[in-house]
């Protein structure tokens, strides 16, 4: 599965300032036309779900989309929390008033009764406030991404216990854990196997850990659903030697950043033209 993701149309390049530039030049106006354009391309291609970080651009992009009755076929996976507006509430407020403002306390009432853990329930209802404002646009919300600098603080600090049990909660509710992260080998040993883990992998090694031979022995032996983003390396990634790569066909998804619809048409044929030419079973765990 081919998931588009959002970077793009926030003004993200990894590598490449002049493109972050004109991307944010779009963003500053509030001018989604051309994240439309891409993401009718992506439905056409059959790539319908959608990974969106929920900061303060995000509403009114999904509000655009949900006025679209094209658009609203997207699936939508909200990337949580977004730690920079936390930052900015306990800047203003302080710690525990910024906590309380982010939380959701119907969800944490349910969480305690279900986890008995009240971290575990704090962080499930700290991540149902920012989750509903997709829901309640009427997307649907198959699964939630946690973002990597949450993710890797909690298992640095020993803390793992506390997203098996988010894992558990999610569950419950029909929905799956994406954990991202930039230490998938450990993330790998700590979470729970139903646990998805989306992580940078491509072939020229530009942010995969602990290097590109190590994660790709990694990635042949784990029996674990791994979804890579960061394919592209932010555009410094030729599209030929990327869908050639056999290591790119042992993940279940691939998050694509891209900004214009003939990229999202190449990538999905360049990927069909190389799944068709691997041998039988070569992109099987």
């Amino acid at each position: 599965m081919i998931i588009l993701g959002d970077n793009p149309f926030f003004g993200v390049n990894h590598a490449s300032t002049d493109r972050a530039s004109g991307y944010y030049a779009r963003l500053k106006a509030r001018d989604w036309s051309s994240a439309h354009a891409t993401m009718r391309a992506a439905l056409a291609h059959g790539v319908d779900h959608f990974m969106v970080s929920t900061h303060a651009e995000a509403p009114d992009l999904l509000s655009s989309m949900q006025a679209d009755p094209e658009l609203r076929r997207f699936r939508v996976i909200p990337a949580v929390p977004y730690l920079h507006r936390l930052n900015g509430l306990v800047a203003t407020k302080g710690v525990p008033a910024a906590m309380l403002a982010s939380m959701d306390y119907g969800s944490l009432a349910r969480s305690l009764v279900t986890s008995r853990s009240a971290p575990a329930a704090s962080l499930a209802a700290f991540i149902a406030r920012e989750v509903d404002a997709v829901a309640d646009l009427d997307f649907e919300v198959p699964a939630i991404a946690l973002q990597n600098i949450f993710v890797d603080l909690l298992l640095g600090l020993g803390q793992a216990r506390h997203l098996n049990r988010l894992a558990g909660e999610l569950g419950r509710s029909g929905r799956r854990l994406v954990a991202i992260t930039m230490n998938p080998l450990l993330a790998d040993r700590l979470l729970d196997p139903g646990t998805i883990l989306c992580t940078h992998y491509n072939l020229l090694g530009y942010m995969v850990q602990p290097n590109l031979d190590g994660f790709r022995r990694w990635l042949a032996e784990t029996r674990r659903e791994v979804w890579a983003m960061g394919v592209m390396a932010s555009g410094k990634a030729k599209l030929a030697e990327v869908v050639a790569d056999p290591a790119l066909y042992r993940f279940q998804s691939l998050v694509l950043g891209a900004s214009r619809p003939a990229s999202i048409q190449a990538f999905v044929e360049g990927v069909a033209r190389g799944s068709e030419a691997l041998p039988a079973n070569a992109a099987q765990h």
